[in-house]
């Protein structure tokens, strides 16, 4: 293992001196955390605003900025600084004169069937995709379950002779009950 050099300032953060100024800052920080503006951006888990201190943008280093939603996902948006912007819009060009040299060396037969697959596959996250296929798949799975006639086992089919035979025996009640009541509204003239 070989040994480390020292750096020229390495004396000075181990000294005595730079901890007690160090002390006093963090200090001097920790009493004005409260009052710095919050991240503005929603918590996945319950909903809450994020409670990390903001940069410049008005969000915490975990969630950076807005990031575009919908049709407008694949567009450059503009960063905090000007080094930013500059370096995402040469990466996006970058991104243009590698995918029109790809297509340039293509034939004509591998350019037709990209150009094919261009028309049937849209931009964007395939796993939102998949995940509207799979629910779409699971209702019709659970759709076609409702209507399906559920199998009777041998213990709901003697349930159901058991009520059959109740419903019989309840329609002999009635009718014995009906010819009982007309016999008395016949009354002692009748």
């Amino acid at each position: 293992m070989s040994a480390r050099r020292p750096t020229p300032h390495a004396g000075w953060s181990q000294s005595a001196q730079f901890r007690s100024v160090a002390r006093v800052a963090i200090r001097a920080y920790n009493a004005t955390r409260h009052t710095l503006p919050k991240c503005e951006a929603v918590r996945r888990t319950d909903g809450g605003l994020c409670q990390q201190i903001a940069m410049g943008n008005g969000r915490c280093y975990l969630h950076g900025g807005r990031t575009p939603k919908g049709k407008d996902w694949h567009k450059p948006q503009p960063g905090a600084t000007a080094t930013k912007t500059q370096r995402k819009l040469k990466d996006i060009e970058r991104a243009a004169k590698k995918r029109a040299k790809r297509l340039d060396a293509m034939t004509l037969d591998e350019r037709k069937r990209y150009e094919d697959w261009r028309k049937t596959h849209r931009p964007g996250p395939r796993a939102t995709e998949r995940a509207k296929r799979a629910q779409a798949r699971e209702a019709r799975e659970r759709l076609a379950e409702m209507d399906r006639p559920a199998p009777q086992t041998a213990e709901a089919q003697a349930l159901a002779a058991v009520i059959e035979t109740l419903r019989h025996q309840a329609q002999q009640l009635k009718a014995a009950q009906d010819t009982a009541t007309t016999n008395l509204t016949d009354g002692i003239f009748g």
